[in-house]
Order: C-alpha cells, then sequence, then structure tokens
C-alpha cells in the first residue's frame, strides 16, 4: 500500500462533480497525499469498495434527487438490505454533493449515499457537505477543499500545514511602465513571488523547491533555472522576468493603481461602447493581498491539422454530432424529426417572444405521456462561433480537417480525448456542436488562461478572480452576469490561449429540454413543445446583446415557417401531406422522461395545475389527454376536480392557449380556470397579479381538494421565485384554514412529496 493512499470517486452527470474531482486530485498531489481517481461506474473493475480504507466521494444528483446514471449500478449495490450493518466498519469516508436549492431534493444523491454508509458502519473522517449550483459551488467547494486536504492529513498522522494550493503575489509597485516596456530576461527585480511556501513540481517525482518569501529571480537567476523547473514555474503562476511582455505604448512613471486605471480606461475605450462594464470588471480592490490561486491543470490535449484541403461541407453535414456519445438523461436514441410549423404565440408588443413548434414524430421508435420533456440538440451561435474564432486568431484554419490525440507523456491522471470532440473535425465544426463556449468558464477554466496572458494588469486580474480570495469577485463579475468564454476574451485582449487548452476546458455542449404541450391521444404523429425566446443585453461584462443559445437557434432557423403561420396538422393530413418530405427543416431530438410528472390513472383523482407563462405548457397536454381520456370513459366514471392557476403579464398581450383553455371550460374538462395578469391596470380584487394572490382567494376550497379530497397537485415553471412561493403559499393556507402550526404544516407538506402528490417540473 502507498503511504497516504486513499480512494477518490465521483459521480457525474453533467461533468461538474468529475471536474471537481480532478481539481481535488491535483491539490491532494500537492499535499504530498497519493489519491487514486476514478469514476464511481469502475466499482469492481478499478476498485472495491469493500477493500479501501478511505475513501472521498464527490456526487452530483440528477432528476428529482436521484443518483447519476452512472452511479445506479453502485447504488443498487450498496443499498441491498442483506449486507450487515457492520460492512464498512472499516471504512472512513467524506462526502461533498453537488445540487441546486432551486429545486426539490438539493443533493439527495449525495445525503442518500453518506447516510447509507454510516448505516453499513463507516464513519465520517471529515464533514460531509453540500455545495449548491444556485449560488456558486465554489461558496461550499473551495472551504471544503481545505478542509477535507486537512483532515486527511490528520487521518495519515502528517503534521505539514496545509499549502493552500500556490499562493503567489505578483508586486508591481511604484514601477514606470517605461520601465515594464524595455524588460528583458536580463532586468531584475520586476517581479517577484510573495508566498510562504510555494511548491513545484518536477516530472514524475514529488520534488520541491521552497522559494522564501519576497525572493526575487533576476534575469541571470532565471536563465540558471533547469527547463523543466522553468516551465513548471510557469505553469504554477510563478512569473520569472522573462514572462513579462513589453507595453506597446510607454507611459511615465506612475504609481501603481493609477497604471491599473488607465490601463483599464485604455482598454475600455478600444473595446468601444458594448463593453459598458468593463471597469467594474477590471477594476481590483485586491491589489496588496497575495493570493491563493488554483492549481494550474497540467495539459493533456493535442490538435492536430491534416495537411491538404479544407473539409466537404456537405460530408461534415453527415457526420454523427459529438461522435455520437451518449447524452446524460436520454430515455431514446436521437431522431432526427421534421419541423411541421412555427408560431408566434404573443403579441409582438409584449415584453417575451413565445413560440410553438409541431414536429412530425410519426417514424420515432419511441412514444411519449403528457409531462414528458424533449431534448433538443443545439449548436451554437454561428455569429459567436465566428467571432470566437477571429479572436483566436484561427479563421484561416477553422476548416482544416484536424483530429485530436493525448500529448506524449502528459500527467494527467487518467487522461483521455473528450468523448464528444468529433475526429476528423474542424475546429469551426467542434466549438459550433461539441463545446460549451456560453457557460461562464470555471476557477481553473481562468487558473489556465492566466498562464497565456502577456499583460501583467490583465494577469493578476484573472489571478484575483481565480483566487480563494476573489470569490466575491468571481461571484458579481463573472457568475452572475453569466459572463462567456468571449467575453472573458474580449475583457482580457492580452489573453491568447492555444486551442488546445480551451477544448481542455470546455465543457460538452448539452442539449435543451422543453416539454411536451401536447398529448398522442389528441394529436397522433406529433409532438408539441413551446418556449420563451431567451434574450440578454450587453452589459455587465457581456460584450454584446445575445439570445439563449437554442431557443435563438430554433427562432432564427424558423421565421419562413412563423411569417406563414401554419396551424398545426392533424395525423390525418400529415400521413397524406406530400410535403413533409426530408427537404423540410429538421431537428435532432431525443426524449427524456419524467419518472412521476404524468396524469394518474385513476380519473377521480382532483388535479390542481399551477403554471404561470409557458409553465402552462405540460398542462395543455394534460387537459388535451384527460379530454381523450373522459370522452373513453363510461356514464359511471367518477371525474375528479380539475383546477388551472394560470398567470400571464397582460391579457390582450401574452395570454397562452386562450382559446383551448376556454373550450377545456366549456366541455368540463377544466372545472375552474383562474387566471392572473401582473402587468394589467388598474389590479383590483377581481384582477390578482400573480397565481398566489388567486391561490389565496380561493384558499378554503383548494384546501378541501388536497386535505379532504386527496388531490395532486402539479406545478411547472420558474424554480427562483414562482415555485417557492406557491410551495410557502400552500404551507400558509393549512394554517389558516385546517389550524395547523407551521411545522405541522411543513410536514403535511413534505409527506404530499413523498407520496408524490406534490409534483414539480421546474427550471432555473
Amino acid at each position: 500500500m502507498v503511504e497516504n493512499d486513499f480512494l477518490l470517486v465521483y459521480a457525474s452527470q453533467t461533468g461538474q462533480a468529475e471536474a471537481i474531482a480532478e481539481d481535488f486530485y491535483l491539490a491532494a498531489l500537492n499535499e504530498g497525499l497519493s489519491p487514486r481517481i476514478h469514476c464511481i461506474s469502475d466499482n469492481e473493475k478499478e476498485f472495491h469498495l469493500e477493500k479501501e480504507s478511505c475513501v472521498v466521494f464527490i456526487v452530483s444528483t440528477t432528476g428529482e434527487g436521484e443518483p447519476p446514471e452512472k452511479a445506479l449500478k453502485f447504488w443498487r449495490k450498496i443499498k441491498r438490505s442483506l449486507l450487515p450493518a457492520n460492512h464498512f466498519a472499516f471504512l472512513s469516508f467524506t462526502v461533498l454533493g453537488l445540487g441546486d436549492t432551486n429545486y426539490t431534493n438539493f443533493c439527495n444523491f449525495g445525503k442518500m449515499l453518506s447516510r447509507r454508509l454510516e448505516e453499513l458502519g463507516a464513519s465520517n473522517f471529515s464533514e460531509s457537505m453540500w455545495a449548491d449550483d444556485g449560488v456558486g459551488l465554489e461558496v461550499v467547494v473551495e472551504p471544503w477543499k481545505e478542509k477535507t486536504l486537512c483532515q486527511l492529513k490528520r487521518h495519515f498522522g502528517t503534521n505539514q500545514e496545509i499549502k493552500n494550493d500556490t499562493c503567489v503575489d505578483i508586486q508591481i509597485t511604484n514601477v514606470p511602465v517605461s520601465e515594464i516596456d524595455n524588460a528583458t530576461e536580463d532586468s531584475p527585480n520586476l517581479c517577484s513571488v510573495s508566498s510562504p511556501e510555494t511548491v513545484i513540481k518536477l516530472d514524475n517525482e514529488f520534488e520541491k523547491m521552497q522559494i522564501q518569501q519576497n525572493q526575487y529571480f533576476d534575469g541571470e537567476d532565471s536563465k540558471s533555472l533547469p527547463l523543466q523547473l522553468q516551465s513548471d514555474a510557469h505553469q504554477n503562476g510563478i512569473k520569472l522576468v522573462g514572462s513579462l511582455i513589453k507595453s506597446e505604448n510607454p507611459q511615465p512613471a506612475i504609481e501603481k493603481s493609477t497604471i491599473s486605471d488607465r490601463a483599464i480606461n485604455d482598454l475600455s475605450s478600444d473595446l468601444g461602447p458594448c463593453q459598458q462594464d468593463l471597469h467594474s470588471l477590471m477594476h481590483s480592490s485586491m491589489n496588496e493581498l497575495p493570493l491563493t490561486l488554483p492549481l494550474s491543470p497540467p495539459r493533456f490535449l493535442r490538435v492536430n491539422f491534416l495537411p491538404g484541403e479544407n473539409s466537404d461541407p456537405e460530408i461534415s453535414k453527415m457526420a454523427i454530432i459529438q461522435n455520437g456519445f451518449p447524452y446524460p438523461g436520454a430515455k431514446s436514441p436521437v431522431s432526427q424529426v421534421p419541423i411541421i410549423s412555427a408560431k408566434r404565440l404573443t403579441h409582438h408588443n409584449a415584453v417575451k417572444t413565445t413560440l410553438q413548434i409541431d414536429l412530425d414524430i410519426r417514424n420515432c421508435d419511441w412514444s411519449y405521456e403528457p409531462g414528458d420533456t424533449i431534448a433538443v440538440i443545439c449548436p451554437n451561435d454561428v455569429t459567436e462561433v465566428s467571432c470566437l474564432l477571429d479572436r483566436l486568431g484561427l479563421k484561416d484554419i477553422s476548416n482544416k480537417l484536424c483530429y485530436f490525440d493525448l500529448l506524449p507523456n502528459t500527467q494527467k491522471k487518467n487522461a483521455r480525448v473528450p468523448e464528444f470532440l468529433q475526429q476528423s473535425s474542424t475546429i469551426s465544426e467542434v466549438l459550433s456542436t461539441c463545446c460549451e463556449i456560453r457557460e461562464p468558464p470555471r476557477k481553473v477554466f481562468l487558473r489556465a488562461l492566466v498562464d497565456f496572458t502577456e499583460n501583467p494588469f490583465e494577469k493578476r486580474r484573472l489571478q484575483e478572480l481565480c483566487s480563494k480570495q476573489g470569490s466575491d469577485d468571481f461571484a458579481k463579475f463573472i457568475r452572475e452576469p453569466n459572463l462567456s468564454l468571449l467575453d472573458i476574451l474580449t475583457a482580457f485582449p492580452s489573453c491568447k490561449p492555444p486551442i488546445d487548452v480551451l477544448l481542455e476546458n470546455l465543457p460538452r455542449l448539452q442539449p435543451r429540454a422543453y416539454s411536451a404541450a401536447s398529448s398522442p391521444l389528441a394529436m397522433p404523429g406529433c409532438l408539441r413543445f413551446v418556449f420563451n425566446i431567451l434574450h440578454f443585453k450587453s452589459g455587465e461584462g457581456r460584450s454584446s446583446d445575445r439570445d439563449g443559445v437554442c431557443t435563438g437557434w430554433l427562432n432564427t432557423i424558423t421565421r419562413n415557417l412563423q411569417r406563414q403561420q401554419l396551424e398545426p396538422k392533424g395525423y390525418d393530413e400529415l400521413k397524406s401531406d406530400s410535403t413533409i418530405t426530408n427537404d423540410l427543416l429538421q431537428l435532432q431530438i431525443f426524449l427524456r422522461t419524467n419518472r412521476f410528472f404524468h396524469l394518474p390513472t385513476d380519473l377521480s383523482i382532483p388535479l390542481v395545475l399551477i403554471g404561470p407563462g409557458t409553465g402552462v405548457s405540460p398542462f395543455i397536454g394534460f387537459l388535451q389527454h384527460r379530454s381523450k381520456m373522459i370522452s373513453n370513459a363510461t356514464s359511471s366514471t367518477s371525474i375528479g376536480a380539475t383546477w388551472l392557476f394560470y398567470g400571464c403579464r397582460n391579457k390582450d398581450l401574452d395570454f397562452l392557449f386562450k382559446e383551448e383553455l376556454d373550450t377545456f371550460v366549456s366541455d368540463g374538462v377544466l372545472t375552474k380556470l383562474l387566471v392572473s395578469h401582473s402587468r394589467d391596470s388598474p389590479l383590483s380584487d377581481n384582477c390578482p397579479r400573480y397565481v398566489q394572490d388567486n391561490m389565496m382567494r380561493f384558499g378554503e376550497e383548494l384546501v378541501a381538494l388536497i386535505y379532504e379530497r386527496n388531490a395532486q397537485v402539479y406545478v411547472c415553471g420558474d424554480a427562483k421565485g414562482m415555485s417557492p412561493d406557491v410551495y410557502k403559499t400552500f404551507r400558509g393556507l393549512l394554517v389558516s384554514y385546517r389550524g395547523m402550526d407551521e411545522i405541522s404544516a411543513e410536514s403535511f407538506m413534505t409527506e404530499m412529496r413523498v407520496q408524490k402528490r406534490y409534483l414539480e417540473d421546474v427550471w432555473v
């Protein structure tokens, strides 16, 4: 057994848990520990949990509190009731759970895993913690990492202090810009490392070089260092004099803070008016602080461009997107389906634009139920990809065929080429269809960008944003305004990373999910979905206006169909319609079933449906389906009441499906239609603003439905505001009309969730 050996296990659905595990692996190596990192699906292949003594778990939660797909086999194995209470008595563990408090069952798999291991005799060597993506995973991940490393060293009996990754302070105080401009490898004392202890890893050994506080490297000293050490110093954020890049515009000698402001102001003017908040992004309040940086991840990927002509566009169209690598959550194969119609549902003066798209699914080898979702495979925005290629200086070779392999002698543990990167493709195609370029870069990605940033002030600011001390700035200036990779590269013009580094750090481009707004009983062979076109204005660091990745693309490709305002065709018309050919617009989709968000088969069960805005979409499918079920039922069948709480801004501008809902009321399918209008005026008691207002207006009857008649409640829509407010309203109504106290009301609502009588399909 290797000294200080422990097992690091991750269970990831979309790659976040794996990425955090890799960060932790590097940090543990840096502390002199000997981690072995594996996916949880490797149990009984690469490791046996029963033979381990110390394990760190980093796990995500998916669906309605379920384990990631790759963890299902492992979970079934340790859930077996026949396992003895001392099965893992020898095991010490800790769990980092990843989740989002905007959804129910926050970090549920991590909590279940921790509880089950304790039931089987295992003990915590460090407190398990739960990271919330709703406020930023790093808020919990970083203190958890530090604490867990400390507890691991205590567990193994080492008393060394935690080195906290790499602590770097580039000090440039009272240095004339002209002196920086003339800097050479022989220029002493322009850049210093301020760190109590910085560890540089050489080759595969743990050779350590202690760089004492305020030790300077002049040109001769840096040249005398071994090449490998110079390289590792660069990789770990230790900047030797030779890495200072000349400034193109020498300025008079000024103080450091003035230099920073001058540089930022010059940069802002160069970028034009769209970068309205660049100064806020670039402004530093940490100029004097030493920084704790993440370790620079080892390089592992190589992009190889093939000689010869550019890729043939016709051949490229036939390529299997993302190598055909399985999509998380897919419950069907990927199907290519024609778009039958695209229709705008909102008035042109409405605040939001809502589109309805109907698909021909007759040739799909799967079926769906109301409440299921489809995932649409979409590309990145063409203009955004083009600007990114231009910014990276890759326009000339963007359509050259290339393939990917591993760097020889890479030090990355279990290195592999990302499975979703298309081989024999082009950089343009890969950035368009494989990589998520809109999502805010993680801190470790910013750390990788530091090493390719020439301007010392930009470099320092990137170091601050990815540092432990810069967590608040990272949240405020990167994560909350949702800055993209292009936004970052625009704000830091001297950052020039190679394409290999970007592809190592960019996550997979994920399909976007949409609820089915139809019933296969009412619309055979057709599936409808509805969505708002998301739009984000420039500002707060965003370098340009943009639409949502998928909603913007769907809007663009269906504009001609929208102009035609085609009505959805029935099954018979589709069957005889010769225009439904392969020449029509087509989407690639797959089915993502929802385990519980379905109608009960028993028609006597009352339903309470709550869906403002596009949250009403699945309930249109519910009502279509229930209408067909009622028409097929016998005369003696008991039919439960169905209430729908719907909300929109203006009844004349964005009341979705008004005619259909009125028809459901007149046909008796919908017992009550309760509509609120948040922006109509004048507002009165007869015109409530939000769905919660209508819930309170009919509170006594509503409580009777859920308490006395066991109604099932379905909530669909916004996870941040509407969904928690609706839940609180139900709880308040139980207090008001059943005389419960807050604890009893919460207990009743929790029991409804356990019984699957209170179901949510929500999104952020």
